[in-house]
């Protein structure tokens, strides 16, 4: 099984209709394929509250507008269902950035995520370690940021991707991704830091392996498949 993420920019400002399109055309054609095992169609969408968890972080980019998490049973799979789509993608999109990756669920509450679209907020951005950090020492301050996560966040679901590489010509190299799930707005705004520090705390660890990242995206979740 291989996982794949997406990080997709309208072309042209038509962000509605390109939204629409991803949703009720693209996901769906990709879903009734037999080498897709899996896809989430994630829409972006207003945040609740201020939007910035983060009012002084280094971002590199324009916004996204839809974000697609997928599986597929091999490389193969994923090169012969993405290419009816590759020059149809390109056409509507300014931003197409595309990774293989290695999915890590680090905690999960699914009776707090029902539904579809699923309810609450799924906030996604993708990030990249200092250049002169060595891998293993990368791997090793993320997986030890996972339990001040924990503690600090007050999600429903925590997601790391590890990139294995890029997929689409000009992604840029990027080295981790995350998904956040909240379970209501409500949660978003008061209980993105469930500790009065929480802000601080995170943002003094993530300091250690985290130079800077992609535009963060809120989404509504839709399971296809």
């Amino acid at each position: 099984m291989k996982s794949y993420l997406f990080f997709l920019g309208s072309r042209n400002g038509i962000v509605d209709e390109f939204k629409a399109w991803c949703l009720n055309e693209l996901g769906p054609r990709v879903a009734e394929s037999a080498d897709c095992s899996t896809i989430r169609v994630n829409i972006g969408v207003d945040p609740p509250g201020s939007g910035t968890p983060y009012p002084n972080e280094v971002r590199e980019g324009e916004d996204f507008h839809v974000a697609i998490d997928l599986t597929t049973p091999g490389e193969s799979a994923f090169l012969r269902l993405f290419a009816p789509f590759s020059q149809e993608i390109a056409e509507r999109t300014a931003a197409n950035f595309g990774y293989e990756v290695t999915t890590s669920l680090e905690f999960d509450e699914p009776g707090k995520l029902r539904g579809n679209p699923t309810q609450g907020y799924k906030i996604m951005r993708g990030f990249y370690a200092f250049s002169d950090l060595p891998k293993s020492a990368f791997r090793r301050s993320w997986d030890n940021h996972v339990n001040l996560a924990k503690k600090v966040h007050g999600f429903a679901r925590y997601v790391r991707y590890w990139i294995e590489k890029p997929v689409t010509e000009g992604a840029p190299p990027i080295d981790g991704a995350t998904n956040l799930q909240f379970a209501s707005a409500e949660d978003v705004v008061a209980r993105y830091f469930v500790t009065p520090d929480g802000r601080e705390r995170i943002t003094h660890d993530v300091g250690h392996f985290i130079d800077h990242g992609l535009a963060r995206i809120f989404t509504k979740e839709y399971i296809l498949k």
